[in-house]
């Protein structure tokens, strides 16, 4: 998104971006120690994951398309995980 001519519309979606990318790395970390706080990691990555694909299925760039579709991935995994 920051190579886009147009970075300064792309501006929310950047932040949405960066915010997973940090969510779901902190998550990963809770899930391999097995931290009591996974659940919680667990839930906002969740949270983060949609409105990330939801937000970035919005544009038609290819890294955009990659982006929600690795979003929805996540999403769906840690659904898998839950049950």
């Amino acid at each position: 998104c920051l190579e886009e001519s147009n970075v300064a519309e792309m501006k929310y979606c950047i932040r949405l971006d960066r915010d997973c990318v940090d969510i779901c790395a902190l998550t990963l970390r809770l899930l391999v120690r097995d931290s009591r706080y996974m659940d919680r990691a667990i839930d906002l990555c969740m949270d983060a994951c949609h409105a990330c694909e939801q937000e970035c299925s919005l544009h038609k760039h290819d890294h955009c398309v990659l982006c929600a579709a690795a979003c929805k991935e996540c999403h769906e995994q840690l659904q898998r995980y839950r049950a």
